[in-house]
């Protein structure tokens, strides 16, 4: 017996379509993720400087005093930020219509879970280069690389399975960490099994290392 059942053409188009449409907004997502999270002109005892904030509650650092220079950095900032913003809004509609279709034809789908750790993590540029998923979680991988479903193939689990594949390991559980905690801040280490971390909902992710660079 075939162990693989083929994807229709639809399912193929549907599949080439989405991801277009997502590589379109991870690009518009890596270039926000890239600058401050804001940049500001405020005014201290009457003279203006320009600050770097770094999270919603203001907090930040300044830049210097106002000067030509500074403002040529705030305005091309701002002229950046704008586009990027609008790059990933305006493929909104798209990339929901792809993902309804996509739904619909029954293609191969991720844990609800899942899905919000590995796009913090492709945004962070970090997806393939330092991570990979390991596990019955990487079946909707090699089902859509193969171009059909693979029959019989191991239902998915109720965790994530993440491997760190870069080189230098030091920074790897302060890296998945960070990630977590973006997504959820929820999540919490297991102090029983510290690779383990939880959320709210039980929901577990494992790092994995190899042992070569622990």
């Amino acid at each position: 017996m075939n162990p693989l059942r083929p994807f229709s053409d639809e399912q193929l188009r549907t599949l080439i379509n989405l991801r277009q449409r997502y590589e379109v907004w991870i690009e518009a997502e890596r270039k926000l993720f890239a600058m401050p999270y804001d940049l500001r002109r405020k005014t201290v005892s009457g003279k203006d400087y320009l600050y770097e904030i770094f999270d919603r509650r203001g907090n930040g650092k300044s830049l210097g005093r106002w000067n030509d220079e500074l403002e040529a950095r705030f305005d091309s900032y701002h002229e950046q930020k704008s586009g990027a913003k609008t790059q990933r809004d305006g493929s909104r509609a798209v990339r929901e219509e792809s993902s309804r279709l996509y739904r619909a034809l029954r293609l191969p789908l991720l844990s609800s879970d899942a899905g919000p750790i590995l796009r913090e993590a492709d945004r962070r540029k970090l997806l393939g280069s330092h991570l990979l998923v390991v596990g019955t979680n990487a079946m909707v991988a090699y089902s859509i690389e193969a171009a059909g479903q693979i029959i019989g193939a191991p239902d998915e689990t109720e965790d994530f399975d993440l491997a760190w594949s870069a080189r230098d390991a030091d920074d790897a559980s302060e890296t998945v960490w960070q990630i977590l905690k973006a997504v959820d801040p929820t999540f919490t280490v297991n102090t029983e099994r510290t690779f383990q971390a939880r959320n709210a909902t039980a929901y577990e992710v494992e790092l994995l290392v190899a042992p070569s660079l622990e």
